[in-house]
C-alpha cells in the first residue's frame, strides 16, 4: 500500500512538473521567473537576489537545465559589469574567462552542449565590443576547433551564427549573408535535436537586414521570421522589424502596435539600443514636425538605420532633410571606413607581432635541432668508437683465450707425462735398487749362514741389478740431451 501510495506521489510530481513547463527554455516557472529578473538586472543592483533564488529553486526542484541557466546569467552579470566600450583589464578579463570556464563546465556535466557554445558567443561579444577583435577571432576558432574535435554540429552551426554577428556588427552585410544563409540551411537539414530545438528567428531577421527595407526580399524573410518566432525575444524583434515595414507603408495604425509592443518590452535594447530614438523621428516625420530630426539621427548607432531615416523622410516628402541625412551617411561611412582600416592595421601589427615572434621561435627552434643534429652525429661517432673498441678487445681475449687454453692443454700433457715418468722412472729404479738392497743385505749376514756359492751368486745379481740401474740413469741423462738437440741415436 505505501509502496503504491509513493508511485502516486512519484507520478503527481512529475505530471506537476510537465504542466509548469510552459515556458521557452522547458524549465519549472518558478525558475524561469526568477531567470527572467536575473537576466535583466544582470550587471545592475538587486542581481544577487534572483539570481540566488534561482539557483536555490534549481536545486531544490532537480532542474538541471535551470541550474545551467544560474551560470548564464552569472557570466552575463560579470560582462554586463564591465563599463563602456573602452579597452579592459587583464583582472576584469580573467573573472569572464572565469565565468565562462565554470559555464561551460556545467553545461558539460549536466548535458548541455548549447550553453558551453552559448558561453562562446557572449564572451566573444564581450572581446569585441572592447576593442580586442584578434582574442575575438581566437574565440571563433577554438569554438570550431572544440566542436569539430568533440563531432558536435550545434558548435558549428553557433560559429556561423557568431560570425554572422562579428559582420553584421561591422556592418559587412554581404558577407554576413553568406554565413546566414549556411546556418539557415543546416537547421533545416540537421538531425541534431539541439540544432532543431533553436529559433532561427533571428536568423532571418539578419538576412532580412541584408536588403533595403521595404523590399520584397525584405518583407518576405520578415514574414519567415515572423513564422519561425519561439520565444519573448523573437516576438519583439518582429515587432522591431514590422514597425520599420508599416512606418515605411505609412500604414500608422499598425506601425503604433507594433512600436508600442516595443517601447513596453524592457528587452528592448537587447535588439536594438537605439530604437526608441529611431522611432522618436519616425513620430516626428507622422507628425509633420522635423526641428529635431537631424540630431536625433546622429545618435543612431546603425548605419542601415540611418539609411533606413533617409528613406522614410523622402516617402514623407521631407527631401531636403533626407538630404541633409544621406549627407550624415557619408560622413559616418567615411569615419566607419577609417575605423575599419585602423582596425585592420592594430589586427596586422598584431600578426605581424606575431609572425616576428613565430620568426624567433622558428629560428630558436632551428638552432635547437641543428645543436641536436650534431649532438646525435658526435654521440653516434663515440658509440662507433666504443663498439670498435669492444669487438677489437674481445677478439683480443678470445684469442689470448686460445692460446691459454692450449697452454694449459700443453701444461697438462707436461704434467702427466711428467706423472708417467716419475710413476715408470720410480718403478724402474726401484726393481734393481730393491734387489741390490735385498742381495747386500743376505751378504752381510754372518758367515756360514749361505754356502759360498750362493754368496757368488748374491754377488751376481748385486752387481747386475747396479748395472741395471746405471743404464737407467744413463738412459735419463740422454733424455735430457734430446730436449737440448745433443743427443744422437748409435744404431
Amino acid at each position: 500500500m505505501k509502496r503504491t501510495f509513493s508511485v502516486l506521489i512519484a507520478l503527481t510530481a512529475l505530471f506537476s512538473a510537465a504542466v509548469a513547463q510552459n515556458n521557452p527554455y522547458e524549465i519549472d516557472d518558478e525558475c524561469y521567473q526568477y531567470f527572467n529578473k536575473a537576466d535583466l538586472l544582470a550587471g545592475q543592483d538587486g542581481y544577487e537576489e534572483y539570481a540566488s533564488k534561482l539557483l536555490n529553486a534549481a536545486i531544490i526542484k532537480g532542474d538541471t537545465k535551470a541550474q545551467t541557466l544560474y551560470y548564464v546569467a552569472q557570466l552575463k552579470d560579470v560582462i554586463r559589469r564591465v563599463p563602456g566600450n573602452e579597452p579592459t583589464t587583464r583582472q576584469q578579463d580573467e573573472s569572464v574567462i572565469k565565468a565562462q570556464e565554470a559555464l561551460k563546465q556545467v553545461s558539460e556535466k549536466l548535458g548541455y552542449p548549447q550553453y558551453y557554445y552559448y558561453s562562446y558567443e557572449l564572451v566573444q561579444n564581450y572581446f569585441y565590443n572592447h576593442g580586442n577583435p584578434v582574442r575575438t577571432m581566437e574565440l571563433v576558432q577554438e569554438m570550431q576547433t572544440t566542436a569539430l574535435k568533440r563531432g558536435e554540429p550545434y558548435g558549428e552551426w553557433m560559429g556561423y551564427r557568431y560570425l554572422t554577428g562579428l559582420y553584421i556588427a561591422q556592418n559587412d552585410y554581404v558577407s554576413a549573408k553568406r554565413f546566414i544563409r549556411k546556418a539557415i540551411e543546416m537547421h533545416d537539414k540537421s538531425s541534431d535535436p539541439t540544432i532543431r530545438k533553436q529559433s532561427v528567428c533571428r536568423l532571418y531577421c539578419d538576412l532580412a537586414d541584408t536588403y533595403p527595407v521595404g523590399t520584397d526580399s525584405s518583407r518576405l524573410y520578415v514574414a519567415k521570421a515572423v513564422k519561425a518566432a519561439r520565444v519573448h525575444m523573437d516576438t519583439l524583434r518582429c515587432h522591431y522589424y514590422l514597425a520599420r515595414s508599416t512606418a515605411l507603408d505609412k500604414n500608422i495604425q499598425e506601425y503604433r502596435r507594433h512600436r508600442d509592443c516595443c517601447l513596453a518590452d524592457p528587452s528592448l535594447g537587447v535588439v536594438s539600443r537605439t530604437a526608441p530614438q529611431m522611432f522618436s523621428i519616425i513620430d516626428s516625420m507622422i507628425d509633420g514636425d522635423m526641428s529635431e530630426t537631424l540630431p536625433s539621427v546622429s545618435r543612431l548607432s546603425k548605419i542601415r538605420e540611418i539609411k533606413f531615416i533617409a528613406n522614410i523622410a523622402e516617402v514623407y516628402g521631407f527631401k531636403e532633410e533626407a538630404f541633409a541625412i544621406e549627407k550624415q551617411l557619408v560622413v559616418r561611412n567615411e569615419l566607419r571606413l577609417a575605423e575599419v582600416n585602423q582596425s585592420k592595421l592594430s589586427e596586422m601589427n598584431a600578426r605581424m607581432g606575431n609572425n616576428t615572434l613565430t620568426a624567433e621561435l622558428e629560428s630558436a627552434t632551428e638552432k635547437v635541432l641543428r645543436i641536436t643534429r650534431h649532438s646525435m652525429i658526435l654521440l653516434t661517432l663515440i658509440l662507433l668508437c666504443i663498439v670498435t673498441f669492444l669487438v677489437f678487445h674481445i677478439r683480443t681475449l678470445r684469442k689470448t683465450n686460445i692460446k691459454l687454453q692450449e697452454a694449459n692443454e700443453k701444461v697438462t700433457l707436461a704434467n702427466a707425462a711428467k706423472t708417467r715418468f716419475v710413476q715408470n722412472m720410480s718403478h724402474e729404479v726401484r726393481t734393481p735398487l730393491n734387489a741390490i738392497v735385498g742381495f747386500s743385505q743376505l751378504l752381510s749376514l754372518p758367515d756360514g749362514s749361505f754356502p759360498e756359492e750362493e754368496k757368488a751368486e748374491f754377488a751376481s745379481h748385486i752387481i747386475n741389478n747396479t748395472k741395471m740401474l746405471t743404464m737407467l740413469l744413463d738412459d735419463i741423462l740422454n733424455t735430457s740431451a734430446m730436449d737440448s738437440g745433443n743427443y744422437r741415436i748409435n744404431y
